[in-house]
């Protein structure tokens, strides 16, 4: 049945057949060539032909010729929540634009995973392929052996393929939230989100405790509760945060949906956000100008993200001459529950519950 319509397909031969005009010009023509010298009423007939008889181009026949499918392809460590989404999204429709379709596989931040991902990619001959995620260095070898050219989009600072790197800097969020934070009289966080392998080199941990150290806190470490899923989190773990720490005024999230269980519970157990606590999350998803109290969160640059790494690929696949900017920043997205720091002290029955 598959080998019947392979052989059923309709090509530029039967098109030329049917308007009874060369191959060559009919090629032209479906193929925007520049060198097409046919009439704009020509062309409208053989366009009309083609797409009467079902034509569609053979991508794989087009890259043979010319070595190109116009197709870039994404490797992405999570595409199950809705900032990854939106990275496939934007790059997806930034490159419509240039005539790019883009080939997505999710490696679950694995290098082996991420290693065969890049070479299925290869081998379905996509032009060039960025990644989205952290990567490590002994990666590199093989990255480099590649073929087709490999873009970053990177969190952290090390710039592991020069040139072709997009630095999403976390720094200026965090150093804005903390320093807002700090304003506003708050002087001890606690840092609540997700805990994973190698979640010492995030930047969003490692900025946490040097702001920790920078402000006179020594044990920023032991002011930490990671969980492997927000739905660990739970009242008596924050009503223990808050019993052996009565000084922290302030919750910081790895991401929104940890700072939204964290307002929950508050809520459920008789805090008030931001009487009582601040709270600010990462990410700004769609949800954190809904809820109420909306939450303070800070920004990723995602579409910026994807429009300088664009750049970055149309400059060397197409030729152009697009200024890029290698790095876009962060930012605090500040909402209503960041307030000023509590100077009252909270109440506790025996159960460890506020008092009403």
């Amino acid at each position: 049945m598959q080998g019947e319509k392979l052989q059923n397909r309709v090509t530029i031969q039967d098109i030329a057949r049917e308007v009874d005009m060369s191959i060559a010009t009919v090629s032209a023509v479906l193929g925007n060539k520049s060198h097409c010298y046919a009439s704009e009423k020509t062309k409208t007939m053989i366009r009309e032909k083609a797409r009467e008889m079902g034509y569609r181009p053979n991508l794989l026949a087009r890259s043979l010729k010319n070595g190109r499918t116009h197709t870039i392809g994404l490797v992405s460590s999570a595409i199950q929540n809705e900032i990854n989404a939106n990275e496939v999204v934007c790059l997806t429709n930034g490159l419509l634009a240039y005539g790019y379709t883009t080939q997505v596989i999710y490696d679950r931040g694995e290098t082996i995973l991420r290693k065969k991902a890049c070479e299925t990619l290869i081998d379905h001959g996509c032009d060039a392929i960025v990644i989205y995620g952290h990567l490590f260095a002994e990666e590199l070898p093989v990255i480099r052996r590649f073929p087709a050219p490999v873009y970053h989009i990177d969190m952290t600072a090390e710039h592991l393929l020069p040139g072709r790197t997009i630095y999403v800097n976390y720094k200026t969020g965090i150093m804005e939230a903390m320093e807002c934070l700090n304003a506003l009289g708050h002087e001890n966080f606690y840092f609540i989100g997700g805990r994973w392998t190698g979640i010492q080199q995030d930047p969003r941990y490692r900025l946490f405790c040097n702001y920790c150290r920078k402000t006179g806190v020594s044990d920023p470490e032991n002011r930490m509760l990671l969980t492997r899923s927000f739905k660990e989190l739970n009242a008596d773990q924050i009503e223990n945060i808050i019993e052996h720490h009565p000084d922290v005024t302030a919750f910081i999230a790895t991401n929104d949906i940890w700072a939204l269980r964290v307002m929950q519970i508050l809520h459920e157990t008789g805090r008030k956000v931001p009487d009582d606590f601040s709270v600010v999350g990462f990410d700004n998803i769609t949800a954190s100008e809904v809820c109420i109290p909306s939450l303070s969160s800070i920004r990723q640059p995602v579409k910026e993200a994807a429009e300088e790494v664009i750049k970055m690929l149309m400059n060397e696949l197409e030729g152009k001459n697009f200024p890029v900017q290698n790095e876009v920043p962060c930012r605090l997205v500040k909402r209503d529950s960041i307030g000023k720091a509590r100077t009252h002290q909270l109440k506790f029955t025996i159960k460890g519950k506020k008092q009403k």
